[in-house]
């Protein structure tokens, strides 16, 4: 037990590590001037999409074992040495990861197609596996991360094909739709995503 709460720990700082990394890149396509030659946008764009990639990976290559270690603790302040990880910590790790493939997605679409796929298809596979997790497992990340991403992921598939069958999962998975709470509000890339919905 001990030897597993000391892995998880590691596994812990990684994914902070990780989620850091991503906000910057979050942060640098914010602040990159848009005027710059398409050369330095798709650079850009490349580097941020190898960063949500590593969390993606991180994510799907726990074990069943490492997931029922990263679990969403009844409090914050909880002293059961099993909640190695405070909810918001991990959730906004992993949700930030899909939210900015989600964004390189709609962004590259007419300026860099193939990132545009690879971010959608990326996207899609990191979905999936958490609707997995979620249904085979009851996993509380699985299900607080696909939340948040169903607001953004019903909005970029509006505009990009290739994404609709991430809402679609999505909204399968949680047993809902957000097309009606949508209408007039404007998608938030930020840290914090607005997609908040639980099930009655």
């Amino acid at each position: 037990m001990i030897r597993e709460l000391e892995l998880t720990r590691a596994g812990s700082f990684q994914l902070t590590m990780l989620g850091m990394k991503a906000i910057l890149h979050r942060l640098e396509l914010d602040m990159i001037d848009r005027s710059c030659s398409g050369h330095v946008m798709a650079t850009v764009f490349k580097t941020a999409l190898t960063a949500a990639s590593e969390i993606v990976q991180f994510v799907m290559e726990l074990s069943s074992t490492d997931r029922a270690m990263f679990w969403m603790p009844c409090a914050s302040n909880s002293s059961d040495q099993t909640a190695v990880l405070r909810s918001s910590d991990t959730f906004h790790h992993m949700s930030n990861a899909g939210s900015l493939l989600l964004r390189i997605a709609t962004e590259t679409r007419q300026l860099e197609p193939v990132l545009c796929t690879q971010a959608v298809d990326l996207a899609k596979m990191y979905c999936q596996s958490l609707a997995s997790y979620w249904r085979d497992e009851q996993w509380d990340m699985a299900d607080e991360t696909l939340k948040r991403l169903a607001e953004p992921a019903f909005t970029v598939g509006r505009d990009c094909y290739g994404a609709r069958e991430i809402y679609l999962t999505i909204s399968n998975a949680l047993g809902y739709h957000v097309a009606g709470m949508l209408k007039g509000r404007r998608v938030q890339w930020g840290f914090s995503l607005t997609a908040r919905y639980r099930l009655g």
